[in-house]
């Protein structure tokens, strides 16, 4: 008979055992019980406390580098310097505080308050992970008060996202070494980036020759009837590359490009996703007033019930559909097949933004763009599909669609 004795049950939260993970799970042997979640007075304090750091931050940077802020007129050229270096100052403190967490678990105020960020499976962040709870500091700074108490573990929106939960910590439970959320990606991709760059290529090319093909009906490619022809091919081109191009000995299937169903949760992950976007987009807007080019009148929006009906199919439908299987299910998926997420996303998203580049002005608009597409980018590397990212992108161009031609 063997002499190994029988297999304890599965340990609850609550246990006296102290082997559990912060999710209820059996967690590494020999390890303390996990501390209670911190409360969401402790949780404002702290976050209070960071961000008055912050703003000590930000003031001192302007100051040091404009001392005549102090003054009710700048010229531009001050106003302009204090501009940027308040860009900076912001950008030095988030990114401080997705370093702290990520290597630490706490930030200055955390620690004052006695509080630390772990994963819910009882180990430390990983960086997409402290990455993912700052991106929806935001949209948390007024959900936090509906989500965190009614929350088993008292979750914000941020945690929710990066599995994550704020702990009262004590000197007797360690976090365990973090899992790289890169060694086990849910996208996968029989291409890599070579293939992916040739399919840009190949779009690249198309567009030339659509181009041509649509200044046959007007060679300045100013008339509805041009405009909606180039539109048109853009999308069919955009669909007709990846599904030849991931596969060449053949038509890729659909499951390959990521349209396939979802293998979790697609409606809490884009909600996430989705405010997350809008609270990047708030900010956007307001440091750099973005200036959408009305394409709902250059598509015939006013033209009469058919150019409506035109240009809501391109805007809200077509290009949705088709910008979603190129630049995520083939090109993020064929370069994240051999590297990061991080990087995958950030040069697809770049790639994507660029594509709506109108002129100096549009700047704005491509890093907004380019945001939303790293977004769109972490929902498909969450679920698997890029289903919910086109449900995403068509709800924000419809969006878009009724705001412009309302206007």
């Amino acid at each position: 008979m063997s002499d190994l004795p029988p297999p304890r049950p599965e340990e609850r939260l609550d246990s006296p055992v102290g082997d559990t993970a912060i999710d209820g799970s059996v967690g590494p042997p020999g390890a303390a019980p996990p501390p209670e979640p911190a409360s969401l007075g402790r949780r404002l304090a702290a976050g209070l406390l960071d961000l008055g750091l912050g703003w000590l931050l930000v003031g001192m940077a302007v100051y040091a580098a404009v001392p005549e802020i102090e003054d009710e007129t700048l010229t531009s050229g001050q106003e302009e310097s204090a501009y940027i270096v308040t860009l900076i100052a912001i950008s030095v403190w988030v990114n401080y505080m997705v370093f702290a967490e990520w290597r630490y678990g706490r930030t200055i105020g955390k620690a004052a308050l006695g509080i630390r960020v772990v994963r819910l499976d009882g180990g430390r962040l990983t960086w997409n992970g402290a990455l993912a709870r700052n991106l929806l500091r935001l949209p948390d700074l007024v959900a936090i008060f509906f989500t965190v108490p009614t929350s088993e573990h008292r979750q914000r929106l941020g945690d929710r996202a990066a599995k994550t939960v704020v702990l009262r910590w004590t000197d007797q439970w360690r976090p365990q070494a973090p899992t790289r959320l890169d060694a086990a990606p849910s996208v996968t991709a029989s291409w890599g980036a070579a293939r992916a760059f040739a399919g840009l290529a190949l779009l690249l090319l198309i567009t030339i020759l659509a181009a041509g093909i649509a200044s046959a009906f007007d060679s300045d490619l100013e008339t509805l009837g041009a405009v909606l022809v180039l539109q048109a091919l853009l999308a069919a081109a955009m669909i007709y590359v990846p599904f030849q191009v991931a596969n060449p000995d053949g038509f890729a299937r659909p499951a390959a490009l990521g349209l396939g169903p979802s293998a979790r949760a697609p409606v809490a992950t884009a909600a996430i996703a989705y405010l997350a976007y809008i609270g990047c987009a708030i900010v956007i807007s307001a440091l750099f007033s973005p200036e959408q080019e009305d394409i709902t009148r250059e598509l015939g929006v006013d033209e009469g019930a058919l150019g409506a009906v035109a240009a809501f199919f391109l805007i809200v439908i077509a290009a949705p559909v088709a910008e979603e299987i190129f630049f995520r299910g083939f090109m993020f998926a064929g370069i994240r097949s051999h590297g990061s997420f991080l990087v995958a996303a950030l040069v697809s998203s770049g790639i994507w933004g660029l594509f709506h580049y109108t002129g100096s002005e549009s700047w704005p608009v491509v890093l907004q763009l380019s945001v939303f597409g790293v977004i769109l980018a972490a929902v498909y590397e969450r679920t698997g599909s890029i289903r919910p990212a086109i449900a995403l992108h068509m709800l924000n161009n419809a969006i878009a669609f009724v705001v412009l031609a309302s206007g």
